[in-house]
């Protein structure tokens, strides 16, 4: 049987930025992680987390939002993530990840998965809860009554 390989490693393939891919002007994204919930792997890791480096992920993470990692990512273990994962270097899975929503990496993807029961589903519905819950909120327009 085996494992499926990730969709499409191309070459030719565009790869979309974070702001291409949250769909907000990179100054907003910028802004965005500035004010980040975190800036280190913590449990639970709820929230936008930018790490600015290499994160590494061990087992009994769980957490929703935004990841968002400059360097390289490690992960092994059992963890839980809803929302989006990604990583603008290579990411190396081990274990038993479940992730729902997306993972978009720029480098490489080696998985592990034969210790394990991995799970990296695709919901456009679970991305779109966990960015939502994630943002702050934004003031359009008031009225005094």
């Amino acid at each position: 049987m085996g494992y499926p390989l990730p969709i499409d490693q191309s070459p030719t393939n565009p790869f979309f930025s974070l702001s291409e891919t949250i769909g907000m002007p990179v100054g907003e994204v910028n802004r965005l992680l500035d004010g980040a919930d975190n800036t280190k792997i913590v449990s639970p890791l709820n929230g936008i987390t930018y790490i600015d480096g290499d994160a590494k992920i061990n087992s009994n993470l769980v957490g929703e939002g935004l990841l968002y990692v400059t360097g390289d990512l490690h992960a092994a273990g059992d963890f839980v993530y809803k929302g989006l994962i990604y990583v603008e270097g290579d990411v190396h899975l081990t274990g038993s990840p479940w992730i729902l929503g997306s993972m978009i990496v720029r480098g490489t993807s080696d998985f592990n998965f034969s210790a394990g029961n991995a799970a990296i589903l695709y919901s456009s519905e679970a991305l779109m809860r966990a960015l939502d819950n994630s943002m702050p909120v934004i003031m359009l327009s008031w009225q005094d009554m």
